[in-house]
């Protein structure tokens, strides 16, 4: 069972994050001033269009999860609808709703971090990630082995380079007489 103690734990072991409250007391947690996770009670609404369920769900801290995507959103709440689940406030929305009641620590912190992942600045999100681990017998260099050896991927005829035409045009300009 994780708490909002443990959401603070695991965002603060991620780069360059912070968490803040609302005006009513309400946690919330950002990397960049982007926000990864929010304490979230259910609203009268919500219970209303959760239904049956409502009694079950509503128990509890409720965090909501900003998510890469809405295929992730989906694959969620199919796996496991007694800990992720959504309300119509969030439909087409990429975030998800969390009973953290029912979430084990190691589940939410995968989900955090993908969470992270997605809202980071790339050169975050870059330095963070471990490097991926190389082929057996691969080259020690950062790019793989093309074929024809590194000095043809580097060097295709053309590339990099503009060609000009019988009237000295590139072919930048040459479309419309301006650069594109």
């Amino acid at each position: 069972m994780a708490t909002l103690d443990t959401v603070a734990k695991i965002v603060a072991s991620l780069p360059e994050t912070a968490e803040t409250s609302s005006a009513t007391g309400l946690r919330w947690w950002v990397v960049k001033k982007k926000t990864i996770a929010w304490e979230r009670p259910l609203r009268k609404s919500d219970l209303a269009a959760l239904g049956a369920r409502a009694a079950f769900l509503g128990k509890g801290t409720i965090l909501g999860v900003w998510l890469p995507d809405l295929m992730t959103k989906s694959s969620l709440l199919s796996a496991d609808p007694d800990v992720f689940f959504t309300t119509p406030h969030f439909d087409g929305h990429p975030s998800v709703l969390v009973r953290l009641a029912g979430i084990d620590a190691k589940t939410l912190r995968a989900l955090l971090t993908d969470a992270w992942l997605g809202r980071a600045p790339k050169r975050v999100a870059q330095a963070f990630r471990p490097p991926r681990p190389r082929p057996e017998g691969a080259p020690s260099g950062s790019r793989p082995q093309q074929p024809g050896g590194d000095r043809a991927a580097r060097h295709r005829p053309g590339a990099g380079r503009s060609r000009s035409d019988d009237r000295g045009r590139t072919s930048a300009t040459r479309s419309r007489g301006r650069p594109r």
